[in-house]
């Protein structure tokens, strides 16, 4: 997951990709994926959820998309967004040691 997350993000600009941009971040995350579409979908669910309403929004907004090009399971990126969310109010409340 680390990967395929890294890979979208890696490849995503901070504002509308290019058409070649899309086409080059697609063909490695459906290498890194071997068709697995749920997995493609749990990267675009937790990309969106955790992100949403920070700085990164907009760069992971792009990165799900790719996810979504390169045949990520519709149906449970949603199911992802929540778990998404649900891990940055975690990493927010955890205190930091100094």
């Amino acid at each position: 997951m680390a990967r395929l997350t890294g890979v979208a993000r890696r490849h995503a600009p901070r504002q509308a990709p290019t058409w070649a941009e899309t086409v080059a971040a697609v063909a490695e995350l459906r290498e890194i994926a071997h068709g697995r579409g749920d997995l493609l979908a749990e990267a675009a669910g937790l990309l969106i959820g955790f992100y949403a309403g920070t700085q990164e929004e907009r760069k992971a907004e792009i990165a799900a998309r790719y996810c979504r090009a390169a045949g990520a399971a519709p149906a449970e990126v949603r199911r992802w967004i929540a778990e998404g969310q649900r891990r940055a109010a975690y990493a927010r409340d955890v205190p930091y040691a100094s």
